[in-house]
Order: C-alpha cells, then sequence, then structure tokens
C-alpha cells in the first residue's frame, strides 16, 4: 500500500508502441478519402489498418474501433487470418483503454488462437504481455506478474531490449501495487540503468517519478531527491513541462516530509504553474491539497517561520486558506469523479474544520469522506466477484497457450506481411494514450456503452434480449427536481459557450452523486434536472438515499458559489424539491428514445422544487413519511402507523406548515439537513 503521509506521484507503467511516430504519420484525412471507394480486398485492409492506428494513438477510441471492426470482417472474409489476428489484437487494446477489460480479454484469445495456430512467437508474446497487463487490471496481480516474467524471460532469449523494458516497468509497477516497494525500486533501477538506451526520454521520466515516489514510501528521502532532481534535469534538457511538474511536486513531497515547509510550497507552487499551463486541472487539485497540508501542519506544530513568510504569523488565514484551497480541489475531483482523491480531500477538509471550531461542518465532511470510502471498497469487491468467472476461464486458456507454445517457440524474427508491417511491436498501452498519467480518466470516462448512457442497465438489458421494454408501475419512488435561480438573467451575462459549461460542471457532478446513491438520472430541461429512487430496482434510491443526495447536491453548489464569487464570477444557486408516490416508468419513442416517468407524483415533485427556496431541500408529506417511516419500521416500528414513532436520527426536519403549490392547494411541506450529531 502506498504512503498516505506523501501523496502517490505513481503513474501507469508503459508499453511503447513503435507503430508510427507523429512525425511519420500519414494524413488520415488522405486515407479515409481511399476509404470512401476502395473494394473489400488487401489494399482496403492496409488503408483501414493504418487509419485505426492512427485513431488509436490519437485516443480517438470509437473511430479506431470502427475501423478495426471492418478490417477484421473483412478480413476474415477474405480468409487473411495474419490480418484478422491483428484487427482482434487491436480491438482488444482499443477497448482496454476505455475501462473494458474482460471484454479486451476476450479479443486477445481470439486473437491469440490465431497467431499459435500461426506460430508467430512475436505477436504470441505481444499478447501475453496485454494479457498479462488484463489481468493486473482485473486485480489478478499474482497472475499478471508471472505472465510478465515470462515475456521478460522471452525477450532476454530474443535479445529484445524494447520487450525487456516494457516489462521491468510493469513488474515494477505490480510489486509497487503489491506493497513490496524493494522489489519496485530494484526493477525501476534496472530499467533506469541497464536498459536505459531501450526507453524514450518520457518512458524515462515516467519511471524516474515512480521510483522516486516508491522512495518516499520506503522512508529514504534523500535517495528520492536524488531522483526527482534527475527527473527534473531530464524534464528540463527536454523542455517536457508536466514531467518537471511532477519533478516539483515530488520534490515537495520531499521537503515536506523532512519538516521544510517553506521549500515544501516553492516546488508546490512551481509544479501548481506547471499543470495549470499543461490545463491538467485534477493535478493542479492535488496540488492545492499538499499546499493545504502544509498550512494545516504549520497550524498544528506551530510553525512560527511559515506562518509569519505566508500569513503574517497568524493561524486563522492559514486555515482560510487551507479550507479554500480544498474545497476548490473536491469541486474538481467531483468533476472528474475521482472516488480517491475526494475521499483523501474529504477527511482534510474535516480536520481543518475542526482546527477551525466548526464541528458541524467537520462531522458532515468526514461523514463523506466515510460514504466515498465506503463507495471504494464495495466497488472493489463487486468487481472482484463479477469478474471472477472470467479470470477463471482465461487462466485455462493461458495454461493451454503456455502449452502449446512450449512446442513451437523458435527464435525467430517474424517478418509481417504487408498488412501488419507498421506494427511490428503492436503492444498494449500505447505510448501517445498512455504517457501522461491523467490521460486515463478522459479514456475511462468514454468507457460505458451508449446504450447505458441513456438507459438503467436493466431496461437496456430487456431491450437487447427481447427487442422491447416495456413500461412498469411502481408503488414507491422518490422523484427530485431541481432548478437554477435566475437561469434566464445569468444567461445574458455569459457567452453560451461559457452558460453550457458551467451547467456541464453541474450535471456532471450531479451524475456522480446520483451514481453513488444508485438513484436513477430521468433527464435535463433546460437548468432543470431530474432523477428518481426506487426505479427501476425498488432495492436502489431509498428515499433518505434521495434526501442525502439532495443535500450532498446543495453542498457542491455551495462551494461551487463560493469559488466563483471570489473569482469575480456569476453563480448559480439551486432549489431542490422531492416527492414520494406510485409513477410509471418505460421507454418512450422508436428513435433517440430514453427512459421516462409518469404520474402526478411527478408533478407534485416539481412543485416541491418551485415551493422551495434558493439553498434548501423542500420535501413532500409523502416523503417526510417515508424517511421516517423507513427508518422506525427498521428499528421495531409499524409502517402503517399513522405518525412514525419518531424521525430518523439521521436529518433534521423544518416544518413549513401548509405551503401553497401551484396546482395543488396548500400542501404540507418541511425543510431537510443532515442532522449535527449524524447517525
Amino acid at each position: 500500500m502506498l504512503s498516505t503521509t506523501v501523496r502517490a506521484l505513481l503513474v501507469p507503467a508503459l508499453l511503447t508502441c513503435l507503430a508510427f511516430t507523429a512525425s511519420a504519420q500519414p494524413d488520415v484525412d488522405s486515407i479515409l478519402r481511399v476509404l470512401e471507394t476502395a473494394p473489400p480486398d488487401s489494399n482496403r485492409l492496409r488503408s483501414l489498418h493504418r487509419a485505426g492506428t492512427i485513431f488509436l494513438e490519437r485516443g480517438d477510441l470509437d473511430k479506431a474501433i470502427a475501423l478495426y471492426t471492418e478490417l477484421t470482417e473483412i478480413a476474415r472474409k477474405l480468409g487473411n487470418t495474419r490480418a484478422q489476428g491483428l484487427g482482434l489484437e487491436q480491438l482488444g487494446t482499443a477497448n482496454y483503454y476505455l475501462g473494458r477489460a474482460p471484454v479486451a480479454m476476450d479479443y486477445w484469445q481470439q486473437s491469440m488462437a490465431i497467431h499459435l495456430a500461426l506460430a508467430d512467437s512475436t505477436s504470441i508474446y505481444a499478447l501475453r504481455m496485454n494479457m498479462a497487463n488484463g489481468m493486473v487490471s482485473l486485480d489478478d496481480l499474482e497472475q499478471g506478474l508471472r505472465a510478465f516474467f515470462e515475456v521478460l524471460a522471452w525477450a532476454e532469449r530474443n535479445g529484445d531490449r524494447s520487450f525487456q523494458a516494457s516489462c521491468l516497468s510493469n513488474i515494477a509497477m505490480v510489486y509497487a501495487l503489491q506493497g513490496k516497494l524493494e522489489d519496485a525500486a530494484s526493477n525501476y533501477r534496472r530499467l533506469l540503468v541497464d536498459l536505459k538506451s531501450a526507453i524514450t526520454p518520457m518512458d524515462r521520466s515516467i519511471a524516474l517519478a515512480n521510483l522516486g515516489q516508491v522512495q518516499l514510501d520506503m522512508g529514504q528521502p534523500d535517495s528520492a531527491r536524488i531522483t526527482f532532481t534527475d527527473l527534473k534535469e531530464l524534464a528540463e534538457a527536454g523542455h517536457m513541462i508536466t514531467a518537471l511538474s511532477n519533478a516539483e511536486l515530488g520534490l515537495g513531497n520531499v521537503a515536506q516530509l523532512i519538516g521544510d515547509r517553506i521549500g515544501a510550497r516553492a516546488h508546490f507552487e512551481r509544479a501548481r504553474q506547471g499543470y495549470t499551463a499543461e490545463d491538467l486541472a485534477n493535478d493542479v487539485a492535488i496540488v492545492q491539497e499538499r499546499i493545504a497540508s502544509l498550512d494545516r501542519e504549520a497550524v498544528d506544530s506551530l510553525d512560527h517561520a511559515y506562518l509569519e513568510r505566508f500569513f503574517h504569523g497568524a493561524t486563522q488565514p492559514a486555515l482560510a486558506e487551507a479550507h479554500a484551497l480544498l474545497d476548490s480541489a473536491i469541486t474538481t475531483f467531483l468533476v472528474n469523479e475521482d472516488a480517491p482523491n475526494l475521499m483523501s480531500a474529504y477527511s482534510a477538509l474535516s480536520e481543518v474544520e475542526r482546527a477551525q471550531g466548526d464541528h458541524r461542518s467537520a462531522l458532515e465532511h468526514h461523514k463523506l469522506f466515510k460514504a466515498w470510502s465506503d463507495t471504494l471498497f464495495n466497488a472493489e469487491r463487486d468487481k472482484k466477484l463479477t469478474e471472477t468467472a472470467m479470470t477463471y476461464e482465461f487462466e485455462k486458456k493461458q495454461a493451454a497457450a503456455k502449452a502449446e507454445q512450449e512446442k513451437k517457440d523458435e527464435r525467430q524474427r517474424l517478418v509481417r506481411n504487408s498488412i501488419t508491417g507498421g506494427l511490428a511491436l503492436s503492444l498494449l498501452f500505447l505510448g501517445v494514450v498512455w504517457r501522461q498519467r491523467n490521460k486515463i480518466n478522459t479514456a475511462r470516462k468514454r468507457s460505458d456503452e451508449l446504450l447505458l448512457n441513456i438507459l438503467p442497465e436493466e431496461v437496456a438489458d430487456e431491450l437487447k434480449a427481447t427487442g422491447t421494454a416495456e413500461a412498469k408501475h411502481f408503488d414507491q419512488a422518490t422523484i427530485l427536481f431541481t432548478d437554477f435561480k435566475g437561469f434566464t438573467q445569468l444567461s445574458e451575462r455569459v457567452t453560451p459557450a461559457e452558460l453550457v459549461a458551467e451547467l456541464n460542471a453541474c450535471f456532471k457532478a450531479f451524475d456522480g452523486i446520483m451514481g453513488k446513491y444508485r438513484i436513477e438520472k430521468i433527464k435535463t430541461i433546460g437548468d432543470a434536472y431530474m432523477a428518481a429512487g426506487g426505479l427501476p430496482d425498488p432495492q436502489h434510491g431509498s428515499p433518505a438515499d434521495v434526501l442525502r443526495a439532495a443535500l450532498e447536491m446543495q453542498h457542491f453548489m455551495k462551494r461551487l458559489k463560493a469559488e466563483r464569487e471570489a473569482a469575480g464570477k456569476p453563480y448559480f444557486e439551486m432549489r431542490v424539491g422531492i416527492h414520494t408516490g406510485p409513477v410509471v416508468a418505460g421507454i418512450v419513442g422508436v428513435k433517440k428514445f430514453q427512459y421516462d416517468i409518469w404520474g402526478d407524483t411527478v408533478n407534485t415533485a416539481s412543485r416541491m422544487e418551485s415551493s422551495g427556496e434558493v439553498g434548501k431541500v423542500n420535501i413532500s408529506e409523502a416523503t417526510y413519511r417515508a424517511v421516517n417511516g423507513e427508518w422506525s419500521v427498521a428499528n421495531g416500528g409499524s409502517d402503517h402507523s399513522p405518525t412514525p414513532i419518531r424521525q430518523s436520527p439521521a436529518f433534521t426536519f423544518t416544518p413549513r406548515g401548509k405551503v401553497q403549490a401551484k396546482g395543488k392547494g396548500e400542501m404540507e411541506m418541511w425543510f431537510v439537513d443532515l442532522h449535527p450529531t449524524g447517525y
């Protein structure tokens, strides 16, 4: 386990693809023009391969998948098994980039069968390298490590230094993930010294960053300083801004570890400038959290030199800066759905607020830290359970492949035919795509299937299985509506692009919150956001969960307001309304269809929103009773009681009495908030 004292800098290991360098890439537009008229022959295969490679290296994975799917199908019809194997291999690569490891493994297994039949040892071991990475992605670190060592032994027998470098980089990363830090450091040093000429300066910079972090985690700040200094010199010589920022971040971590907070802050500020110049928002947020930790440490230890240097000796301004930096970082982590960093930031914010004497906010953020911690734990557990069967099947096939290869292995350098000549060493992690650690977030965000972006999983499965999805009645669903105050007026003060960007930032954060509480997003209507708990699976998104989600949404909006207000920018404020009752849910239309819900419950939820107040969560009597009745039943009460035994201790409810709701007359309403003492 990497140290939690100093934020990890670990960067994914690289397997560099030598297909086309940026300067040698052909004009993709001219290739696509050829494809418009080219018949399904070997020339079309070559053009599909060249275009697919370019899009793969650019990270345009949907286009790459479309091109390689066509290549694979044409190759199958032409009986060109070598081209078919290449197409399957690259389809696996593209799907891996999209976070679909099981799908990728299936493609690679199909490709492996073809290359075994061809006795193509180079391609076989390239595929084994890919599959080893797939196993690591599926958390089977031991099996992945064995596969990497197997490929390394083959590469050493054949004198292939590029393969050796790729294996050592990945072996080191797996050891680091296992917490075997001495072994990780040893393999990074071997890569950097013995195979220095076999790796690019960019790959060398990543290995240095990882080695430095491992040395920090081993409690070796002097060694780490030397490593990060080497990284800084390499980055400056090669004008690599991101690598230089990584070096400054690492040197800042070293300085902080030995108690030199003033020096650490100087390094962190330089890292922040570099990441900002490269538009790496998540990295900027990580540095903001590091600076906040310096401020908090200085207050805790009464570091007079630091406080005098930056805050005229006062502690409260230091805590205020730490709070603002963490608020900003949390906003970025929410937008980027960076759960590990979000969890850490919430914990740090809770500590700062406790030092400020704001115990209620400290408790609230500690709860959010625990919630995200539980979310991460459950996600890892579910991932391992669902992929166990696939891993078992793969191990059987891998054993068979190994036995077959031991019979056929010939120390050969197979020269591929014209269709594969450009990718003699087509490996897994393309350097262009994976060279920067933060680039993986973009690819993973696109990993969901298009159908799952517009329909709930249960409905999508039904639609794929039967071609239709029937509308269903739900006795109880909890509907959430939001609306922004002054949206029309604000739209007149900013450009359309700025308005859409701001809406998108809010709605992306809301989507992440819905996913956390397993609440179904229904749709957005202009500046309004609609979601429902209790459907399509009644076990997910309880009324209490919908309340928690709504409160978290309001908390996000308040932080965003404070940040934009401080920057002198316009901001949104939001009303939220919630109502519980029966609905009908299903798919409407045959083109551009969407999952929707109908019924008076929906209309009433909308009225709860319009009858609410900015910054508040307004709920109906039905939701009030559902939440409190649900808690009472769990504690021995009856859900048929006319009045709940007592209110859920998780929330505080402020009765509003009867409030006039448009088209509904007077209705009982409550404002809800989290209870300050927790649950």
